[in-house]
């Protein structure tokens, strides 16, 4: 959720309640609907859950991590350059390589209009960004928590104490904001990093040479000093240029800035402290979000629950950490997705998050910022698991994200891509490999040439990695690897071109043949066609595949299309490409039969077809949902209606009249 706080200021807190008491779970999480568990990595799992209590659902992802295992960590992710905004998958890709593997993330931070986080981000006390605090009471951002792997290893999510300051003339001021747009009332510290400070005249511009060590990257426990070399009073000048050996400090508050350059001249030190509090101090990481959610294992958020931000059922992601800080759960609920998953509330989340195990928990970016990316087991890459509220991942300045740093293992899995296949006697077919991976489930490159291949059933033999058919039937070819086999089934059909239930008196033979011949169409073992039979959307799905040459880089999002399934690569094109989706959410229904609508519309989409006809059908008419496309197919000559004026739209489409219609639009 892009949260605007670009132009805040350091906070004085006008409105202050934290809530702080022990809760039951809330009762929209009491009823689970459904669970789904993988394991993504060794002590990483992603689970799946749905909810449902009266009219509103709720869709939760959880990746439950466990930092003892040797080979798993936590870190941030963000963009480089820092200002450049990107999605929580290109991330986690960016930062995925050969022994730092990213298994599973969600987006982090809050960021401002600049594209910068808002908050504070730290890693290994290097200073990468430090924010502000919300000044409004809707502002989950108030107070100072942080989420963050301490120097020993351990998960915190607490509260965190800053001291960024500068002194002159003895006395000591602090440091709002460090490279960050000045607003009212900030001190600002501008390091060579920024070329210079983008302010107006209205504030005190003090330009510092001659530092005590390197400024362009800050640390906590940095303190140094550095020489006044011109002095740019309130109201005369702004936007300093930095010096590359030493940096601004810049001062908008008049009465501050007037108080300073009283005290101040040119050939003045100034010295510059950065301190965090101990908990904090050498810490893996830090990012700052809010608010508080979770403290001792009980309820307690810092900020008003009364407020909109804090009531609203809106999408959410948190992070939480049990009591031994070696157990993080990253969490998102998606939400304002009618019929899918309404959102949560902070206090409703913040409960949940105890019932996970949570002993502490902070609140981070959500709305529809609100993203998780796993990996699959053997996956190169994480992809998108939930649903974000805008309909598509959006842009983000930092994530959390699970790390696999294991090194190459002993093979574990292996997965061929061809599976259910259906070839001609005399045919050949290479074999793929989909995936395989370790047994820290990392991937693993296997040349299929370099595996023992077998064949049963009597249907053929393999030439290395090459099955050549040679018997119609039904079989299995097996592929070995170090002990690890792999196998898939496997169709051998009649030589196509001549199938014993279509001779040449038939009114679609024509059709059927060039359709056989250019391989779009097959028949089936004993030599049939069967041409009246009705056309399943599954026999659609892979006739369209091949026509147009789809691949599908995804897997079909469809709960009653099975990997095994002979039509899965092809649904799993058709459905990417946009041409043939679901005939309702997460089912394609694919043993469904094809109705006369459906297959207007598809054609349409597949060929990407032009033009409107006007024939008036009596059962058809501009309000039917597939009017347009009927239209479309009678401007391109390829469909007409029957004589008594219909078009029977919910009328089934048979084999060889969908041959024909594909033959038509071919030519």
């Amino acid at each position: 959720m892009v949260r605007k706080l670009g132009m805040m200021i350091m906070v004085v807190i006008m409105v202050q309640f934290v809530f702080n008491t022990s809760f039951a779970q809330a009762s929209v999480f009491d009823t689970k609907i459904s669970e789904v568990k993988t394991v993504v990595s060794p002590n990483v799992t992603h689970i799946k859950r749905n909810y449902q209590s009266g009219s509103i659902k709720e869709a939760v992802h959880v990746l439950d991590v466990n930092l003892q295992d040797t080979y798993t960590s936590l870190e941030i992710g963000f963009p480089k350059p820092l200002k450049s905004l990107k999605t929580t998958s290109s991330l986690a890709k960016e930062y995925s390589y050969e022994g730092h593997r990213v298994v599973g993330a969600v987006n982090a931070a809050y960021f401002l209009g600049t594209g910068a986080p808002a908050n504070l981000l730290a890693q290994n006390n290097e200073i990468i960004n430090y924010g502000i605090l919300g000044v409004s009471t809707e502002s989950p951002t108030q107070k100072p928590v942080a989420f963050g792997i301490s120097k020993t290893g351990k998960a915190i999510a607490d509260y965190y104490t800053t001291d960024l300051s500068f002194t002159v003339d003895g006395k000591k001021y602090a440091l709002d904001s460090i490279d960050n747009v000045r607003s009212k009332d900030m001190n600002v510290l501008y390091t060579p990093d920024m070329a210079s400070t983008g302010t107006n005249e209205w504030g005190l511009e003090i330009v510092v040479t001659n530092a005590s060590q390197d400024t362009k990257t800050l640390h906590f426990g940095d303190s140094f000093t550095g020489i006044v070399s011109s002095v740019a009073k309130y109201g005369t000048k702004g936007n300093a240029s930095v010096p590359s050996d030493g940096f601004v400090i810049s001062v908008q508050n008049q009465t501050v800035a007037t108080e300073i350059q009283n005290a101040i001249e040119e050939g003045s030190e100034i010295e510059v402290n950065l301190a965090i509090d101990q908990k904090w101090m050498d810490a893996e990481f830090i990012l700052a979000a809010g608010p508080l959610l979770v403290k001792d294992n009980k309820v307690n958020i810092s900020m008003s629950t009364s407020t909109s931000f804090a009531k609203t059922r809106a999408p959410r992601t948190a992070v939480a950490v049990d009591a031994t800080g070696s157990r993080v759960f990253l969490v998102t609920v998606d939400g304002r997705q009618s019929g899918y998953s309404t959102g949560t509330s902070l206090m409703d989340l913040a409960s949940y998050l105890i019932s996970l195990g949570a002993s502490a928990a902070i609140n981070l970016d959500g709305g529809g910022s609100t993203t998780m990316v796993t990996r699959a087991p053997g996956g190169y890459y994480p992809t998108l698991v939930n649903k974000p509220s805008d309909g598509s991942e959006r842009r983000v300045s930092a994530i959390l994200q699970v790390v696999n740093s294991a090194p190459l293992g002993n093979i574990k899995a292996i997965k061929l891509s061809n599976n259910g296949s259906e070839v001609e006697i005399g045919s050949s077919l290479d074999m793929k490999i989909s995936s395989a991976y370790d047994e820290y489930l990392n991937p693993v490159a296997i040349n299929p040439a370099d595996m023992n291949w077998t064949v049963q059933g009597n249907i053929g033999t393999m030439n290395g990695a090459t099955f050549v058919a040679e018997k119609s039937g039904t079989g299995k070819i097996i592929g070995e690897y170090e002990g690890v086999k792999a196998e898939i089934s496997i169709t051998v059909a009649a030589k196509s071109g001549s199938y014993k239930d279509v001779n040449s008196s038939h009114w679609a033979y024509e059709s059927i043949e060039n359709l056989n011949k250019s391989g779009l169409i097959k028949g089936f073992t004993d030599g049939t066609f069967r041409p009246e039979a009705t056309i399943s959307r599954a026999e659609v799905a892979v006739i369209i595949a091949r026509a147009l040459n789809l691949q599908a880089t995804t897997t079909p999002n469809f709960s009653d299309v099975k990997s095994s399934s002979y039509a899965y690569s092809g649904i799993a094109a058709v459905s990417e490409a946009g041409i043939i989706t679901g005939r309702e959410p997460g089912k394609f229904d694919p043993d469904g039969k094809l109705t006369r609508a459906e297959m207007a519309s598809i054609l349409t989409r597949a060929y990407n077809l032009q033009g409107t006809g006007n024939v008036q059908y009596t059962d058809i008419n501009a309000n039917h949902w597939a009017y347009s496309y009927v239209q479309t197919l009678v401007a391109n000559n390829l469909v007409a209606g029957y004589v008594d004026n219909t078009f029977r739209p919910n009328e089934k489409v048979s084999r060889a009249q969908f041959a024909a219609f594909i033959d038509r639009v071919n030519k």
